[in-house]
């Protein structure tokens, strides 16, 4: 399976839409982890499937969390501020551990993250911000995370669709 993941593009469209029109024929998910602040009937929620950030309004294209389950994964999407991102990451783990997803994806920091738990088999992601990034120095990411029973592969991207890093895990559980 693969994913295609942004976040917090705070109603900025051209960067995300040309990330969408740059690999929506490779991938079998589009997820934005939040603060897309676009309007509900945005023509966009027909290829992408969106929560709400604390700077939008949980809506039926937008609710607060998503399980989604694919492929025999289950994913959990969440923009992260209301589990407390910031101070760090065990309550959205624990949130995670209780829906039983393996796959987890948040935002809110606007900073690029990866953390493989091995013992859960849990992949927990931040793909960063497309439009305002506050990693150091600034640079305006996502990714797209693909997954086999064996590994899980992270590629960074910059907004410019240039692939920076990638990364693998191997999966112990499967």
């Amino acid at each position: 399976m693969k994913l295609l993941l942004m976040s917090d593009t705070h109603g900025q469209t051209k960067r995300l839409e040309q990330a969408i029109q740059r690999h929506e024929k490779e991938v079998d998910l589009i997820l934005h982890a939040g603060d897309s602040e676009l309007e509900d009937q945005d023509p966009i929620f027909k290829k992408i499937m969106a929560v709400a950030g604390n700077c939008d309004f949980p809506s039926e294209q937008k609710p607060k969390e998503r399980i989604i389950e694919k492929e025999g994964e289950t994913i959990f999407l969440g923009h992260g501020h209301q589990a407390q991102v910031n101070f760090g990451l065990l309550s959205l783990d624990l949130l995670a551990a209780e829906k039983g997803a393996q796959i987890v994806v948040y935002g809110h920091t606007h900073v690029p993250f990866v953390q493989y738990a091995e013992e859960s088999d849990r992949l927990i992601i931040n793909p960063g911000s497309l439009e305002f990034p506050r990693n150091l120095p600034p640079k305006a990411s996502y990714a797209i995370v693909e997954t086999t029973p064996e590994q899980h592969k992270i590629s960074w991207y910059s907004a410019s669709g240039e692939e920076k890093q990638t990364l693998t895990y191997t999966r112990k559980n499967k």
